[in-house]
């Protein structure tokens, strides 16, 4: 058993070896800690062996994902872990709204194909696995990609960006983002990862929330406001998209045959233009295709 004091005037604590596994156990699933972190928050006698504890857990961590090299120190802790799972679905919201179809599946094979043709043998461990896992992490070889050689670096995340945010109007500020954050020092490169996060989410939000916002826009408005609000399409569409945009409702392009009168051909180019400018969803059942103001969670943000 030991005993110490916790900064600021807090009770005397004391713990075991077990008290010391719960807690470093909860640190885990919390945060990232730091030696200097815990010491300031539980003193220096217990911050030892919860730091003991923290690396130990770590270094498994990084024995069973394969990430224990010295070029690739991560270590996908329970928390780091939930972070990059949740960037990683904001990213797969971002490219279902703003990525050329079959560009995320065919991005693996384009980055290896470039980097060989850059003859880049240096590669890290790190994005050699990744781009040929079974099913590669997007979000780790945009990391790996980043600690590239320089110009290496900025040229490939460009191709990142452009093949999973094409359409996406902050895929520039992405860009410049990711080459302003600093390449680390130190041989742990989980920190580095967890900025490299928090750059990635802010922008994936933010291209979101403008994405519902417009959505508000267009799914609110009368049809006369439409009209004068976006030139490029016609009254016969306009028309259409007004008595056709209940959450939860498909369309056939049929139903845009009859209600405008004119040719398949004409309807599916219709339909096809409000799916490009994302205010319809378009979806494939069976042999024909439908159309829905609902996202890819089913539901539209009012």
């Amino acid at each position: 058993m030991f005993a110490a004091f916790v900064p600021h005037d807090a009770k005397l604590c004391y713990a075991d070896a077990g008290d010391g596994m719960e807690k470093s156990a909860l640190l885990l699933e919390q945060e990232y800690s730091t030696y200097e972190g815990l010491c300031t928050r539980y003193g220096t006698l217990i911050a030892d062996q919860l730091w003991k504890e923290i690396l130990a857990c770590r270094r498994r961590v990084r024995m069973h994902c394969g990430l224990i090299l010295p070029d690739d120190h991560l270590a996908m802790t329970p928390y780091v872990l939930v972070r990059r799972l949740r960037t990683g679905a904001l990213l797969q919201q971002c490219i279902y709204h703003y990525c050329v179809a079959g560009s995320a599946f065919a991005l693996p094979m384009q980055v290896a194909a470039q980097l060989e043709g850059f003859g880049i043998g240096e590669q890290s461990a790190l994005l050699r696995q990744v781009l040929h896992a079974a099913a590669p992490d997007l979000i780790l070889i945009l990391f790996a990609l980043r600690h590239l050689r320089p110009p290496y670096d900025e040229k490939m995340c460009a191709l990142w960006c452009g093949q999973l945010l094409s359409r996406a109007p902050m895929k520039t500020a992405l860009e410049e983002q990711l080459a302003r954050l600093n390449s680390p020092a130190e041989a742990d490169l989980t920190p580095a990862f967890l900025a490299f996060l928090d750059v990635l989410e802010l922008n994936f939000k933010e291209c979101l929330l403008l994405l519902n916002r417009d959505s508000c826009e267009w799914l609110r408005l009368c049809e006369e406001e439409l009209l004068h609000r976006f030139p490029q399409f016609s009254r016969q569409q306009i028309s259409f998209f007004v008595s056709h945009r209940t959450p939860g409702c498909y369309y056939p392009i049929q139903e845009y045959v009859r209600h405008a009168q004119v040719c398949y051909e004409t309807a599916r180019q219709a339909m096809e233009q409000f799916t490009a400018c994302h205010w319809y969803y378009r979806r494939k059942v069976g042999k024909r295709f439908l159309y829905s103001v609902s996202g890819p969670a089913g539901e539209v943000d009012l």
